[in-house]
């Protein structure tokens, strides 16, 4: 493998390991392996696609004699629901997503973590570029109207987070629930909010039309645990198929892992990222993918694919301060195996990651 790629330090992970496992030595898979991605194209991550295109999944399906079935849902909670009961074998989902199953006990496991961080953009009208970009500049919307999509979700903790980290009080924000990203979109584009916080491809689409410019990316904020060192995205499996299949998930993770480091090799070539999105990307606005693909750089630039303590960590307190969690309640080192990323960078010849 040709690859330049440089491998950051990271926590201890061997503390979060459920235990060694004992992959068989002949291969074995359900039929058919029931792949989901809980989102719309494009993801955070050019997770499926990217790892579709490079022909990983063509292996691991020849491999195991099955057939990977690769699907979106869009509704991250139905996702869930699917993955526990039964009929999604592997999930690409949020790390809030996962971890409030965790929380509840749900036998489910984190086998590797796509990316790191709080994801999500600052929009606002083009008419008001002038008044700058970053957090400091976020001063200069005090008072504005502010369009979030619904009450105590994870747009409005973001927005909330940044005015906060910028010195505003949130209560003196005029702050208007749009129901959902596109609304926050079309409401900045046609200058009825002062700024939005649509997901990062509703942002990209206005702001390539012109009709916006981005005054935040929360991806590039630092400094704040909360912000930089969250569980992003996750592939998740119910414990069941981990210990039923162990070569199959160390395959599927494997897999992952290739399209992880291919996306990192790209991350400042946005078109041959798109041009590696042979179905969707037919469709797609190379000009909004650009600013997308640029958007979320940051959070898989120095993802290893381990799930760190600091990650554990740091989403725990995100979800106490949504609310999703009881103060007292903690993540379960049970749900998160790093053994089979570790695994796969044995395979793959990869050096690990190198320990703090």
């Amino acid at each position: 493998m040709k690859s330049v790629i440089r491998y950051p330090a990271f926590g201890v992970f061997l503390t979060l390991s459920l235990g060694s496992v004992a992959f068989a030595q002949s291969p074995s898979a359900p039929d058919v392996v029931h792949f989901v991605s809980s989102g719309a194209f494009p993801s955070p991550l050019a997770n499926h696609d990217i790892t579709s295109a490079i022909g990983a999944f063509t292996e691991v399906e020849k491999k195991f004699h099955t057939k990977i079935d690769v699907n979106d849902m869009a509704n991250g909670p139905t996702a869930m629901a699917a993955l526990l009961g039964g009929s999604v074998d592997f999930l690409v989902t949020s790390g809030n997503a996962f971890s409030r199953a965790a929380v509840q006990g749900q036998p489910v496991v984190a086998v590797m973590m796509l990316s790191q961080g709080f994801t999500g953009t600052m929009i606002a009208p083009k008419k008001l570029e002038s008044r700058g970009t970053g957090l400091a500049a976020l001063k200069k919307w005090n008072g504005g109207t502010w369009g979030v999509a619904s009450v105590g979700g994870i747009a409005e903790f973001g927005a909330r987070r940044a005015a906060e980290d910028a010195g505003l009080t949130w209560t003196d924000q005029n702050v208007v629930y749009t129901g959902s990203s596109q609304a926050s979109a079309a409401g900045v584009a046609a200058e009825r909010l002062d700024i939005g916080g649509p997901d990062d491809w509703t942002s990209a689409t206005v702001v390539a039309n012109d009709q916006a410019f981005v005054v935040i990316n929360l991806s590039d904020l630092k400094g704040d645990t909360d912000w930089d060192k969250m569980i992003g995205w996750v592939l998740a499996v119910r414990k069941e198929t981990a210990e039923k299949y162990p070569d199959l998930t160390k395959a599927m993770v494997e897999a992952e892992l290739k399209g992880l480091l291919r996306s990192q090799q790209l991350k400042h070539n946005a078109p041959a990222a798109l041009a590696l999105y042979t179905n969707e990307g037919k469709n797609v606005s190379p000009k909004a993918f650009a600013i997308y693909w640029a958007l979320n750089v940051p959070s898989y630039e120095s993802v290893t694919g381990f799930i760190t303590p600091a990650a554990m960590q740091a989403s725990t307190g995100i979800l106490r301060a949504l609310n999703a969690i009881k103060p007292d309640q903690e993540l379960p080192p049970q749900a998160f195996d790093n053994s089979f990323v570790q695994a796969a960078y044995k395979d793959l010849n990869l050096p690990l990651p190198k320990s703090e």
